[in-house]
């Protein structure tokens, strides 16, 4: 069986293990950059201001990049899991808005949610979507600290030790997460046990001399 776990945040991952605990997948969310938006226009605003008062202009930021889900790369990730092994089974995180985003950052995140729902139905694969204080307290249960993010990360590194984690913190905190849910997986939907045949074959019965003949009845 094929337990998998979805941070379904744009900077989350996908991490699915078998049955040993050894990752079958391992790897950041699918997405696709389509070019810088609103902060990119703010900043030559900013720069035509400075320079009509005759002021250095800022610096250009990189920031604000919009990305979108890569829904194509996700249907098949888990079309070949599906190849792989039929006993599949998917836990993902509900997405919540954070404060101070913007409403066009909480549509990609619905799209992209959305979006991997469906792709979970289309392929016939049983999922559960779980709030993240439910995962933290089934998984996270016994590990010190305060910081949920580095209890997921020290979990990680106990229980999958085949796993290894990205240096990038926002990276390694997504698979973190990821692991997490699909080890939260093992709870939800424990692996069936296969079933023994078991033939009820009859008693020998014991043999002894045949029964002795009848007497004919006589008139």
């Amino acid at each position: 069986m094929i337990r998998v776990g979805i941070d379904s945040g744009m900077d989350g991952a996908i991490v699915a293990l078998n049955d040993a605990h050894h990752p079958v997948v391992q790897m950041q969310m699918p997405t696709i950059d389509v070019g810088v938006r609103r902060k990119a226009r703010k900043w030559e605003e900013r720069a035509e201001k400075a320079i009509r008062e005759g002021k250095k202009p800022p610096p250009k930021t990189t920031k604000g990049k919009k990305r979108i889900y890569d829904l194509v790369e996700i249907n098949r990730i888990f079309r070949t899991l599906k190849e792989q092994d039929e006993d599949l089974y998917v836990i993902m995180e509900q997405i919540q808005t954070r404060q101070g985003e913007s409403a066009s950052t909480a549509l990609t995140a619905g799209k992209g949610f959305g979006g991997i729902e469906g792709i979970l139905v289309a392929h016939g694969i049983p999922y559960d979507v779980t709030m993240a204080r439910q995962w933290q307290l089934a998984v996270l249960k016994g590990v010190e600290g305060n910081d949920t993010k580095a209890r997921a990360v020290l979990c990680v590194q106990r229980r999958v030790p085949g796993l290894v984690l990205p240096k990038a913190k926002k990276k390694k905190e997504g698979q973190a997460d990821a692991t997490c849910m699909a080890l939260h997986g093992e709870a939800t939907r424990p692996a069936e046990k296969p079933l023994g045949i078991v033939v009820n074959t009859p008693k020998p019965r014991a043999v002894g001399p045949p029964p002795p003949p009848s007497k004919a009845w006589k008139k």
